[in-house]
């Protein structure tokens, strides 16, 4: 996702990073912000979640946050850690994220650490014939799973 504010090996600012990740989460409906910048980590807060209510009743949603944020992070600077400080999602009237560019923080939350930006298995030009044939097979066995379940209903039906 970050390569479409930048070329994937430009190095970012910190200011450069929450400015982005500010914009992702506005982008698909979220209403996101800057609280502070600092060296080592930067605090976002929002007011409206960008999956809306459904997030009351589905709060592992906010994962994809984390993992967005830490993984840009992990990305651009090495490490990301990523603390879910308040929660729209479990009651607060906001949410606020803390994301940490070193290690030496105390705070709780997930770790994102030296990811790739496309992993080597990632990009199926890449795959070997041996690969896409293993796949194939997968989901043959996959389909075929499904029109056995779908039978067996037609059965329960009659």
């Amino acid at each position: 996702m970050e390569d479409f504010y930048s070329d994937k090996h430009e190095k970012w600012t910190v200011e450069e990073y929450a400015e982005v990740i500010i914009d992702l989460k506005n982008s698909i409906g979220g209403h996101f912000e800057i609280v502070s910048v600092h060296p080592d980590h930067v605090v976002v807060s929002a007011t409206q979640c960008p999956f809306g209510d459904v997030v009351q009743d589905a709060p592992h949603l906010c994962k994809m946050t984390s993992s967005v944020f830490g993984g840009i992070a992990a990305r651009k600077f090495g490490y990301g850690k990523v603390s879910l400080r308040q929660r729209i999602a479990l009651g607060h009237p906001m949410c606020e994220v803390a994301i940490y560019f070193t290690k030496h923080s105390e705070e709780n939350g997930d770790v994102y650490e030296d990811l790739p930006i496309t992993p080597s298995y990632g990009n199926p030009f890449n795959w070997e014939e041996e690969t896409i044939h293993m796949l194939n097979q997968e989901l043959r066995r996959s389909d075929e799973m499904i029109e056995t379940l779908l039978a067996e209903l037609e059965e329960l039906r009659k």
